[in-house]
């Protein structure tokens, strides 16, 4: 299997028999940081120009060898050659999006190469923008190139391929005060990108689509997300009509952990998409580690489409864990070919084509993704999930037909949705519904206030049973956690889990479920009452506990505790309130080594 991980919110499992089923921590979930700083690495670029050092790579895997598409190395690096050096002297170019002139002659060149491979005509949308930069405030004019390769017209809608073609350099020292004569190569940032779109645009232009493809060039990213900004705005005059998708490209050169490999920069409402192509990752190129993240970054060009309600992804090369950029040459003079690893690049740019072409060809299939199952209050959607007692909460799910053709004549599915807590289950929507369209969507929403009985943790279960043509029921079920809070009953339900503890008392778990966040502390005795320990958790001690399934370690609660004796043992909860001890619940349980 390819190694891909994807870094989002991931629920915490308590299990055992207590209640008669698992227990999830539905608020257990990682937050990822949304925000990618700028000056990641101050140290690259402050001496005058240099020749940037080799990336050191790791060995290459043979087994990459079975997976060889229409994309060309060769391509690419002369595309990265030709958009970071000056042909002319053969030292560093200039995309700088400030300087006009010698960026037009690039956009020109562009121009004329993606009507070539595309067959298409190349609009060029210009807009202008006011900038003060290096203490000069004035105006000044950026373009974005688009060309349409038309599909066969089965499926109503265009998935977008996008790069920007700009550079910088302004962590080199002294570039800013001398932008106007100094280059700014770009080779990573985004020749990289740019020459990916072009292979894409030169062997997807080959084949018959059902959808379309636009080839979209920014201009002006790095002054702010001026170009793409620019380009959402005009939508209704370039009518798209329905982007199904977009695809951006933007430095995928620079090997961070010494080996190839790559990320996909993600939202929750772009998930379905990524998680699409993280598994057509895996089954193209099994060996090149992928890491999607969702929640990403959100200052690339993908973040006016997120910002319009579109889909949108960026490719990009391997992130330093805190999602800051780990090349130490962007922006910088530095960022030049001799840095860059061309197997990485070669491998990205398949993945982006061979995702079109797997997605091209995929019959219809109904399919929910979990990122399609979105919980409401007041009309938004509600991320902590956290509700309180007389709240309305809406469920809106969305079941969509992942394939790029309609479904049979006849077929149908079936979409429910349910809640469920320890004492009862209820079913809130349940429709025979036609199939969605090719690669579209269909969603409905289910309403309920919430009342006592709703009190601690609850089971959204949204589920599609289809009727009438082949389907892969892997993708027809999605659950999630959900709490309601209320200030009565705080303790809902305590156990120890597992139950008897079979591995030590380390290996097991402290379960709640609450009615809101308390302090407590928890009390060990063993069978002639004798105290064995006592351990505290909550805000007041520096670990918040919360309304629904919390899940404490037995490990980090007790850890002078190596080990118990077989035997049967209890425990006290205390529940406080500012400070004072105002419940107690006494349980037991048993350790069997």
């Amino acid at each position: 299997m390819s190694e891909v991980r994807i870094l989002s919110g991931a629920p915490f499992f308590c299990t055992g028999r207590s209640a008669g089923r698992a227990l999830v921590n539905a608020l257990g979930f990682l937050l990822l940081v949304s925000a990618l700083a700028i000056d990641a690495r101050a140290d690259a670029g402050d001496r005058a120009p240099m020749p940037a050092r080799e990336a050191q790579a790791a060995p290459r895997e043979e087994s990459w060898s079975a997976f060889q598409a229409a994309v060309q190395r060769d391509s690419l690096e002369s595309m990265v050659r030709f958009l970071s050096i000056d042909t002319a002297t053969g030292g560093s170019r200039t995309r700088f999006a400030l300087r006009e002139a010698p960026l037009g002659l690039v956009a020109d060149s562009l121009e004329a190469r993606l009507a070539r491979y595309t067959g298409a005509a190349v609009e060029r949308f210009p807009f202008s923008f006011d900038k003060d930069f290096a203490s000069i405030d004035s105006s000044y004019t950026g373009e974005n190139l688009v060309a349409r390769v038309a599909g066969n017209g089965i499926v109503s809608g265009a998935f977008l391929v996008t790069a920007h073609y700009d550079a910088i350099a302004s962590r080199t020292s002294g570039w800013e005060a001398n932008w106007r004569t100094w280059p700014a190569p770009g080779a990573d940032d985004n020749s990289t990108g740019v020459a990916a779109l072009m292979e894409a645009a030169r062997v997807l232009s080959g084949h018959d689509l059902p959808f379309d493809v636009m080839f979209v060039l920014f201009s002006s990213e790095e002054l702010g997300l001026i170009g793409s900004r620019a380009f959402v705005e005009k939508l209704p005059d370039i009518d798209p009509a329905r982007i199904i998708g977009v695809l951006n490209c933007d430095m995928i050169g620079y090997p961070f952990a010494g080996y190839p490999a790559g990320t996909v920069i993600s939202n929750p409402a772009s998930d379905w998409l990524s998680g699409l192509i993280a598994q057509a990752a895996g089954e193209s190129d099994p060996s090149f580690p992928i890491v999607v993240l969702s929640p990403g970054p959100s200052n690339w060009d993908h973040a006016p489409f997120w910002e319009a309600l579109i889909p949108a992804v960026t490719f990009t090369e391997p992130l330093r864990e805190n999602m800051l950029i780990g090349s130490p040459y962007y922006h910088t003079l530095a960022d030049t070919v001799g840095t860059l690893d061309f197997e990485q690049v070669e491998r990205m740019t398949n993945i982006v084509v061979d995702f079109v072409e797997r997605i091209a060809a995929a019959g219809a299939e109904a399919a929910l993704f979990p990122s399609d199952v979105v919980l409401l209050k007041r009309g938004y959607p509600n991320t902590s999930r956290v509700f309180a007692v007389g709240d309305t909460m809406t469920v809106r799910a969305a079941a969509r037909n992942r394939g790029s053709a309609d479904a049979p004549a006849g077929s149908s599915m079936r979409l429910t949705i349910s809640i469920e807590n320890g004492s009862f289950m209820r079913t809130l929507y349940s429709e025979v519904l036609p199939i969605p369209a090719a690669l579209d969507a269909d969603a409905v929403e289910a309403k309920m206030v919430l009342d006592r009985s709703f009190l601690g943790a609850d089971k959204i279960g949204v589920s599609i049973s289809v009727r009438g043509m082949s389907d892969d029921p892997d993708n027809n079920a999605v659950e999630m956690w959900m709490a309601v809070e209320g200030e009565e009953d705080v303790v809902l339900m305590h156990t120890v889990q597992p139950n008897p503890v079979t591995e030590g008392l380390r290996s097991a778990f402290f379960c709640m479920n609450l009615a809101r966040g308390v302090d407590m502390s928890l009390s060990l005795y063993n069978l002639e009452g004798e105290l064995i320990g006592t351990a505290y958790a909550g805000s007041r001690w520096g670990q918040p506990l919360v309304a629904g399934l919390n899940r404490l370690g037995m490990s980090a609660l007790f850890p002078r505790i190596d080990r118990l004796a077989s035997g049967v043992y209890f425990y006290r909860l205390v529940v406080y309130d500012e400070g004072i001890a105002r419940t107690s619940y006494p349980g037991r349980f048993a350790i069997q080594e």
